[in-house]
């Protein structure tokens, strides 16, 4: 599978499309997982059986979501139990600006600090490193 490489345009085209509706991004007070379950009136029970897991599991799902510990992999099964998808995105934090080119354009600004060569502790070095009085 070939990943699209997308260009900073191409990301703020995507952007613009969420802003339109970021408000409703966020998820509810009780995560997304138990909220969409209880409002398509699933059990824990059925919407863990639809997983292939405990219900003990599914609980761990939500709890999970609620503390950003949940991995993508259970999020996605979790999500596909009932009938759902995961979509994510990224955007660019309110402190960095609010497009991936001003993004871009902080970042080219920011100078980097000139790198020192690595040098190898004392017990690494080789006598070829040390120089000629030291021989």
């Amino acid at each position: 599978m070939k990943t699209e490489r997308l260009t900073t345009k191409s990301l703020d085209e995507r952007l613009a499309f969420i802003a339109d509706h970021g408000d409703k991004l966020h998820p509810p007070e009780g995560g997304w997982l138990r909220s969409v379950r209880d409002g398509l009136g699933i059990s824990q029970r059925e919407a863990a059986a639809a997983a292939g897991v405990t219900q003990q599991a599914f609980d761990q799902f939500e709890s999970g979501e609620l503390k950003a510990s949940i991995t993508l992999e259970r999020l996605q099964k979790a999500a596909a139990a009932l009938g759902c998808e995961v979509v994510y995105f990224l955007r660019p934090a309110e402190a960095s600006g609010s497009t991936f080119t001003s993004l871009t354009e902080r970042r080219t600004r920011v100078k980097k600090p000139a790198s020192k060569p690595a040098q190898r502790p004392p017990e690494q070095r080789h006598s070829e490193d040390l120089p000629l009085n030291l021989l």
